[in-house]
């Protein structure tokens, strides 16, 4: 497996450096030098592949522009349902993940160092200076994670957002500025909306559970044991349960629920397979247990699910 792809429910994805999609490295590929001359990624998420971005773990910032369809969003212990026009900002280093829940649902991920916040004028300078140190992972100013429709914050900042995919897909003269430009005006907005907080704990563990969620991802129709669960982490099973519920806000077992259910529900629209196929297929031996799953999770049955998509009532 080369480094563009990754699997997740068992399937492998594979995902492009391309001009108009898949994942582009703006500048640094494109001139075939080091990734610092112009440190940008821009990747695009988009059908026919399965669309789901895996939990992941980086020490660069990201944000998150859906420009189709629905997505669970999960950005530590916090999740929120975003739509087109809509956007998330991921910090330096904190574990997040997008599901799909519509189909044909797209994003774009903006995913950035911070050298890029650099500056050639002096109050250029100062401006970037202090963002940096609101964005350091111990800074008491916290940027909002979550930008809805109906904030005229978010409305700036897809502004922005749309300009910076624009210029890294079509890349004319110059883009290298007008990507900063609009990078630095997403996060000063960013700022102006920034609360206060308590600095942060030394104890991140997020990256504790990294390999197992890892792991859930691509064998979440599996069994697994809390003990089993705990040496893929390196650390005891009550530690496990602890940490697992802080980093991602559920428990073990909600969590492999989440995964089997966002699958289950991807099969029946395909209308390819029965409710018991189905259940078997996401790791359900007993019917009635996959039925009370779904129904908790999707306020539904998955018959009443199938009927709805029948009757092309469901928005999913």
């Amino acid at each position: 497996m080369n480094s563009n792809d990754f699997t997740i429910f068992g399937r492998r994805i594979h995902m492009e450096h391309s001009k108009n999609g898949g994942c582009c490295l703006c500048g640094a590929e494109r001139a075939g030098t080091s990734e610092r001359v112009f440190p940008i990624r821009l990747i695009h998420v988009h059908p026919p592949e399965p669309v789901l971005m895996p939990h992941q773990r980086e020490e660069q910032m990201e944000w998150i522009a859906v420009a189709k369809g629905r997505f669970r969003v999960q950005i530590g212990a916090s999740s929120r349902e975003l739509g087109a026009g809509e956007a998330a900002f991921v910090p330096s280093g904190q574990l997040h993940a997008a599901l799909p829940e519509e189909e044909d649902s797209e994003l774009y991920a903006v995913v950035f160092g911070k050298e890029l916040l650099g500056s050639g004028t002096a109050a250029g300078a100062v401006e970037a200076q202090e963002l940096r140190l609101r964005l350091l992972p111990d800074s008491e100013a916290e940027l909002p994670v979550f930008y809805e429709e109906g904030q005229e914050a978010t409305r700036q900042v897809r502004e922005c957002l749309d300009r910076i995919i624009q210029s890294c897909q079509s890349r004319p003269a110059g883009y290298e500025k007008l990507v900063r430009g609009n990078l630095l005006s997403s996060l000063g907005l960013a700022s102006q909306q920034a609360g206060r907080r308590r600095p942060r704990q030394p104890e991140r563990p997020e990256g504790a559970v990294q390999p197992l969620l890892v792991y859930l991802s691509e064998h979440y129709r599996e069994p697994i044991s809390i003990a089993q669960a705990a040496r893929i982490c390196c650390v005891t099973p009550n530690y496990l349960c602890n940490l697992f519920k802080r980093a991602t806000g559920s428990t073990m077992v909600e969590y492999i629920n989440m995964l089997r259910i966002h699958e289950a529900s991807r099969l029946l629209r395909l209308r390819r397979m029965t409710v018991q196929e189905v259940a078997l297929q996401v790791g359900y031996s007993s019917l009635t247990y996959f039925g009370r799953v779904f129904r908790r999770i999707k306020h539904m049955t998955p018959t009443e699910y199938v009927r709805s998509l029948r009757a092309g009532a469901c928005n999913e």
